[in-house]
């Protein structure tokens, strides 16, 4: 009985967990750029252009989430920030 209850509340995780991580993230932490920077440090190939794409576009949603907000020069730095990810 436990483990059926088990299987089925991690069932109930995995298909719930894509539309929690869908929402658009408001900032782009400090904590959320290291983690990136690990993950993109230890890709490879197809996968480490793809992460890196990825990290763009974080930054460049938070920028203009900062914008929105009037943080001009945190938005200015993640904006150049994003360019140099490219390079």
């Amino acid at each position: 009985m436990k483990k059926e209850v088990i299987i089925i509340f991690l069932i109930g995780i995995l298909l719930v967990s894509p539309f929690v991580l869908a929402q658009e993230s408001q900032t782009y932490s400090g904590f959320d750029r290291f983690a990136d920077n690990i993950k993109l440090f230890f890709s490879g190939g197809d996968n480490k252009v793809m992460l890196a794409l990825e990290i763009r576009e974080k930054e460049l949603n938070s920028a203009t989430n900062n914008l929105k907000l009037g943080e001009e020069n945190k938005a200015k730095k993640e904006i150049e920030s994003a360019i140099n990810m490219l390079k």
